[in-house]
């Protein structure tokens, strides 16, 4: 999403885009598990991503929503769009009408984040990382990160009390602080398992940061992936990580489909966007 911005030349192309969503989301009939959760958790994510510029930062709103043994991890922007795509499924006899969608506020659903965490899915202890790069749906999975180093160290965070955790992760040094008086094992991005929620989590160059914003407490459905309008292309992690190197070298596909105002923007987008959250 972050990449196909640079594509909308005005915001009635943008809704003319998003009307073609939801009338092909009503088509598809993708198959997409459905959970209830009780707990919608909000994270403030702040991170740098150019290598060449560190003073530069991208800041958004992170949400992890908590069932009884499932838990998924996105952007607000990409999880109120996902909402938008079921609801448009679910009454696909009644077509969406354009005078609703002239009064959708587009910046609700705008995001840089193209990623969907699900946390032990398939299965417990492993998660399923759903990504779309450019035009493209890919899934993977892999085992959740246990190997935490608890701590004797005790902070306030935002006046709680919070006991600091370490681990490395994907090249990665991370450190945590979790809340033992909220029993919810689980946090942002792919790190879960410890015996209270974590509140504050950034690696140890200060790139990535997540800082607890709001604990909600609802009953809700959503769908384990993405809604999404393309097919699901299941791969091996290190395959998709292979796709998503040649890509960010070579965006050329994308970049012959657009003009060439928006190819310059695009393609400098893709060549400042080099730090990685996860390094092997």
């Amino acid at each position: 999403m972050s990449i196909e911005q640079g594509i909308f030349k005005s915001i009635n192309c943008m809704r003319f885009n998003l009307l073609f969503i939801l009338f092909s989301i009503c088509l598809s009939g993708q198959e997409n598990s459905a959970f209830e959760y009780q707990y919608e958790i909000t994270y403030q994510y702040t991170y740098k991503y150019d290598s060449l510029d560190l003073d530069k930062e991208r800041s958004e709103t992170m949400i992890l929503k908590v069932g009884d043994s499932i838990s998924t991890f996105t952007s607000l922007g990409a999880s109120r769009l996902d909402s938008l795509l079921l609801e448009a499924k679910k009454n696909e006899d009644n077509l969406m009408p354009g005078s609703l969608l002239n009064n959708i506020n587009l910046a609700n659903y705008r995001t840089k984040i193209n990623y969907k965490i699900a946390k032990n899915y398939p299965i417990k202890g492993q998660l399923s990382h759903n990504e779309k790069v450019y035009k493209e749906n890919y899934i993977y999975t892999e085992n959740l990160p246990n190997n935490w180093i608890v701590t004797n160290e005790i902070d306030s965070i935002n006046g709680i009390k919070a006991r600091k955790a370490t681990i490395d992760f994907k090249g990665r040094k991370w450190i945590a602080y979790y809340a033992e008086e909220i029993p919810i094992p689980d946090g942002p991005y792919k790190f879960a398992g410890l015996p209270g929620l974590i509140i504050k989590l950034h690696d140890v160059d200060n790139l990535f940061d997540f800082e607890l914003l709001n604990i909600g407490h609802t009953i809700d459905v959503e769908n384990v992936l993405r809604n999404s309008t393309h097919v699901l292309n299941e791969v091996k992690r290190k395959d998709f990580i292979l796709i998503k190197s040649n890509f960010k070298s070579n965006p050329q596909e994308l970049l012959d489909r657009i003009d060439e105002k928006h190819h310059r923007r695009v393609k400098k987008n893709v060549n400042s966007e080099n730090i990685a959250i996860e390094l092997n």
